[in-house]
């Protein structure tokens, strides 16, 4: 089972509402579905497009878990994220790709104990994150250096391309 979240209801809308109001909304409305509770989603996918006050994912505090069965998560496009929220991780052991495109402001990734069975991290357009995973210097080096394939901008950096 594959889901994918796009921008906030936006298909709905002929003239151009205020997103924002609706981010907190989504995401409510996918703990009050359980979005934990669908055992077979193995993909999902959230475009942030319109969430300019989407600062974290899962949002803290709101009790958001996702699906364990998970193989497989994109995130793209939240102008304002800025961390990924280790909890809303927990009991992912099928994770195996996390992909994160397009968030100018996050710096923080989750934990290395949430993220012990990725296979695959790809991260796209993302500055910040990608100066705070760099081998040399970067803070989240150590949350990602376990992880057998990792590309930074089109550039691998597990295995190291060599330059």
């Amino acid at each position: 089972m594959v889901v994918e979240i796009l921008e906030p209801f936006q298909s709905a809308w002929s003239a151009s509402p205020p997103f924002e109001n609706y981010a907190t909304k989504i995401y409510r409305s996918l703990v009050e579905w359980g979005l934990h509770r669908l055992t077979s989603l193995q993909e999902l996918t959230i475009r942030g497009e319109g969430c300019s006050n989407v600062v974290s994912f899962p949002e803290e505090g709101i009790g958001m878990m996702l699906p364990p069965s998970l193989t497989s998560i994109r995130l793209s496009n939240f102008k304002n994220l800025e961390f990924i929220f280790s909890e809303g991780f927990q009991g992912l052991s099928t994770l195996r790709n996390l992909f994160i495109y397009s968030c100018p402001k996050l710096t923080y990734i989750p934990e290395k104990d949430m993220v012990l069975s990725l296979g695959y991290l790809y991260i796209l357009f993302c500055p910040l994150l990608k100066e705070e995973c760099s081998s040399d210097k970067g803070r989240e080096w150590s949350k990602i250096s376990h992880i057998p394939r990792a590309q930074i901008d089109f550039k691998s950096v597990i295995p190291r391309e060599s330059d």
